[in-house]
């Protein structure tokens, strides 16, 4: 485990838990890993100039980072989404998304380049996934 990241990422070693530490984010630093994923995570992050070069870090020359979030333009999941978002990390989104350039942005100032973005969901899929939800919610209501 490289300590440098902890302390990169504001963290002490011990506040990590299991899930964390294995993903990649305790070695980050030590340019030991061919990838690094992070899954919907980092709309998560306030400071997430700091979380893309912490885990630019954990990367071999030449590695690769698979990271998937929200679109900025996607339509909110719930009424918490719509805003104010927190200015404070407790679980809940800090912002709305990103879209292509905010993502080159973290990207250039991490050391990294984008090699391709791709849209797994739309507004139709996005309103499905929203209509089942509520569905799920009104059955649970009654």
């Amino acid at each position: 485990m490289c300590p440098e990241i902890t302390e990169q990422a504001g963290f002490a070693a011990d506040e990590l838990s299991r899930p964390q530490r294995s993903c990649g984010i305790a070695g980050a630093g030590c340019g030991v890993l061919d990838v690094v994923v992070c899954t919907e995570t980092i709309v998560h992050i306030i400071d997430d100039f700091r979380l893309m070069r912490a885990m630019s870090g954990c990367l071999k020359p030449g590695g690769r980072l698979l990271l998937t979030t929200q679109q900025l333009r996607r339509i909110p999941l719930n009424s918490m989404d719509y805003g104010p978002l927190p200015d404070f990390e407790d679980g809940r989104h800090v912002r709305r998304g990103y879209n292509r350039a905010i993502l080159e942005e973290l990207c250039e100032h991490a050391g990294m380049r984008i090699e391709e973005i791709g849209y797994a969901s739309g507004p139709i899929s996005q309103l499905h996934a929203w209509l089942l939800r509520r569905s799920k919610q009104d059955l649970n209501a009654t």
